[in-house]
């Protein structure tokens, strides 16, 4: 159930295949870049998973003028819709298990953020090796179970300052904005 203020009144020939990302994928993804990290143009930006959210977070990205910017996902539908649309480069963790060392490839400083709309803590914690210093990582995908633990390399995140952040649908609004 919804509450009032989450509810939008739409045109009914809208079909909700289109209206249904609207809801939580791009407001997330897309939010997440252009509001919560804000990326300078020219910036460089991993995107963990090709789904919805991950894709609205790639066009994040290119609206914000990242230079380079890398989806990752294991299918390879995906990734080529992500070049469609954007992305400079694609890793799939098929066929490149080395994350690290793939983003290194085409990244040698590192990214300067890494948004996880996937949610697989075997890529998470690793992926920060590829995080440039003073990198950012924003959480975003929900994990497998509320109770779900994520093993970090504490030291190397403190020594290099990077920076880890969750976002819940990272919208900017007025509160004014909600009011009759």
């Amino acid at each position: 159930m919804a509450g009032e203020r989450s509810a939008v009144k739409v045109p009914k020939d809208v079909p909700l295949a289109i209206l249904g990302p609207l809801g939580c994928g791009i407001q997330t993804g897309a939010g997440t870049v252009m509001n919560g990290l804000r990326p300078q143009a020219g910036s460089s930006l991993v995107v963990l998973g090709a789904g919805s959210v991950g894709l609205a977070a790639l066009l994040g990205a290119v609206v914000c003028g990242c230079s380079t910017i890398i989806a990752v996902d294991r299918i390879e539908a995906r990734l080529a819709f992500a070049r469609s649309i954007g992305a400079t480069h694609t890793i799939n963790t098929d066929l490149l298990p080395d994350l690290v060392a793939a983003i290194r490839s085409i990244l040698p400083r590192g990214a300067d953020y890494v948004v996880d709309c996937a949610g697989v803590a075997q890529l998470i914690g690793p992926v920060l090796g590829a995080l440039a210093p003073l990198g950012t990582l924003g959480l975003v995908a929900l994990p497998s179970a509320v109770d779900r633990k994520l093993e970090l390399p504490w030291f190397s995140v403190l020594n290099s300052g990077q920076k880890i952040q969750g976002f819940v649908e990272a919208i900017r609004f007025r509160i004014s904005s909600f009011r009759r």
